[in-house]
């Protein structure tokens, strides 16, 4: 049965596309994308998710009249991601180490400066760190949490996502508003030439093993999460505390002395990714507030690198 063509996620579709609803869903593309994204965490799964409620959204315009597409489309593109989700959680559970989402790839030199309040919140709501406390929430609070904090979807429309009344789900957001809040102290900021200058000095002392100099980069409270899967070596739990960090950096150095660190924006951080005879080894991003470096995320499993090779462009 013909189900309507295929959209190419990574590309626009021009608006004069035609009535059979592309253009609609084209306009609305990015931020469905967006959306499950930040709930699943994986893109190949992203993806999956806005191809098949670009799907249903076709088969439901051949028998009904749908006045209000993006947020109809916006409910498919949650629940289904929330039916992806909770499938997930399962293979999480027994995940070897911590389990970080796959990163985005992007250019460094085209990291956005502060802009408007609400790009900002985009923006923090992508990296890995954000995403990576999202992992503590279940399914349906991280739903209504990304929803209603990230996307500034009413209740109501929530409601109808997941099933419950609309004020459960405020109820649901402000119990997962806390729980992230007080998980995420330091305050995101959009790269700067500041944050350049600190993951550069940053890189050098890895680069020469200086654990002094790093201490001197890291915040008190730093943190690193390493996602090596069950196959390649990685920290198996968080190290914490500058010292912990500052030496865990200094011997990543000394193994990767004679590979290439190459820059590059993961997830709308600064980060490197290093290649050791050619072959992506590990990708690390940085976060950086008040002049230090308070949290590193290495990406070491093959299949999460993978991701790399798939520049996307979302919000």
């Amino acid at each position: 049965m013909d189900q309507g063509p295929v959209i190419d996620l990574s590309s626009d579709v021009s608006p004069s596309a035609a009535d059979d609803g592309t253009a609609v869903f084209a306009a609305e593309r990015r931020r469905l994308a967006g959306i499950a994204y930040r709930i699943i965490g994986s893109l190949a799964d992203a993806e999956d998710v806005v191809q098949e409620a670009w799907l249903r959204f076709s088969k439901a315009r051949e028998s009904e009249t749908i006045e209000r597409p993006a947020a109809w489309l916006t409910t498919v593109v949650a629940r289904i991601a929330l039916d992806h989700l909770k499938a997930a959680r399962q293979e999480r559970e027994v995940y070897v180490g911590p389990w970080l989402p796959e990163p985005i790839a992007g250019d460094p030199l085209t990291l956005s400066r502060p802009g408007p309040e609400e790009m900002v919140e985009l923006s923090s709501s992508l990296t890995i760190g954000f995403l990576h406390v999202l992992e503590t929430l279940n399914p349906v609070e991280r739903v209504v949490f990304i929803l209603a904090d990230v996307f500034d979807v009413s209740f109501k429309e929530i409601a109808e996502t997941v099933g419950k009344t609309p004020d459960a789900c405020r109820q649901i957001a402000s119990r997962a508003r806390r729980r992230v809040h007080n998980a995420r102290p330091h305050r995101f900021s959009p790269p700067d030439d500041e944050a350049a200058r600190v993951v550069g000095e940053m890189l050098a002392a890895t680069t020469a093993g200086d654990i002094d100099g790093l201490v001197r980069l890291l915040s008190e409270d730093a943190v690193l999460v390493s996602d090596g899967g069950a196959h390649k070596r990685a920290a198996r739990y968080p190290i914490k505390g500058r010292d912990r960090v500052a030496r865990f950096m200094a011997n990543i150095g000394r193994r990767y002395s004679h590979a290439t660190l190459e820059p590059i924006a993961l997830n709308g951080e600064l980060g490197i990714v290093i290649y050791d005879d050619g072959e992506r080894q590990a990708a690390f991003s940085f976060e950086v507030d008040n002049g230090v470096v308070f949290g590193v995320h290495a990406i070491v499993a093959d299949d999460k690198l993978a991701a790399l090779d798939r520049h996307v462009d979302m919000l």
